[in-house]
């Protein structure tokens, strides 16, 4: 009967970062304790996800079975790390191996009108950068056609009080209920003001900015 060999892929090693604990050397001591039939050491060396099925006494039971035995490791372990940044509510993932850290994707703000609540936190990213071209997007046609880009950068730029108001607000707001009807929604980010939005078609857009 051909020998089964064990793997750090198949046992799903916990590893960490520290130098004490890297995959070769959590991956030696693995086998040591297997060689040893330390049950409770193989299951502190083994993921959770594989401790959930078999417990230190089936580690021991496996260990003692003629047809399970350790490999040497072939070659060098490759390290892969990975982190995740909040951009601007946006979630950008980089992994970092030999070659340093690099995007998963595109390290900029998502702007999405899916659902009431992508179409605020959209418009609120939009008005902060000055996205006019974003702004100009989110509003229903009736009022994007009516006013020029021009016309539509001035009445939405960060140098007029209101805007900035608007925008303040907005931010405190944001994560507030947004009441739902049908194909209107409404977020009220004041005592006397609220952000109005319509479904149409798969998106949704503002009605009234004000």
């Amino acid at each position: 009967m051909n020998k089964i060999t064990l793997s750090i892929f198949v046992l799903f090693l916990t590893i960490s970062c520290s130098s004490g604990n890297r995959p070769s050397s959590v991956y030696s001591n693995w086998c040591q304790a297997w060689k040893e039939h330390h049950g409770k050491e193989i299951f502190r060396l083994t993921s959770e996800k594989n401790n959930k099925i078999n417990s230190p006494e089936d580690y021991k039971r496996l260990s003692r079975e003629k047809v399970r035995r350790c490999v040497k490791i072939a070659g060098k372990a490759k390290y892969i790390y990975s982190a995740e940044l909040d951009i601007e509510g946006t979630s950008v993932k980089l992994i970092n191996s030999s070659d340093g850290w690099k995007f998963t994707g595109i390290p900029f703000p998502e702007y999405r009108n899916s659902t009431p609540e992508d179409t605020v936190k959209s418009f609120v990213r939009a008005l902060k950068f000055q996205r006019v071209d974003i702004i100009s997007s989110l509003l229903i046609e009736e009022y994007r056609v009516s006013i020029s880009p021009v016309e539509l950068a001035k009445i939405f730029s960060l140098k007029n009080p209101r805007i900035k108001s608007l925008l303040s607000q907005l931010e405190k707001a944001k994560d507030q209920i947004i009441f739902i009807n049908e194909s209107t929604a409404i977020l009220p980010y004041s005592d006397v003001s609220s952000l109005k939005m319509k479904r149409i078609n798969d998106g949704w857009f503002i009605a009234d900015p004000d």
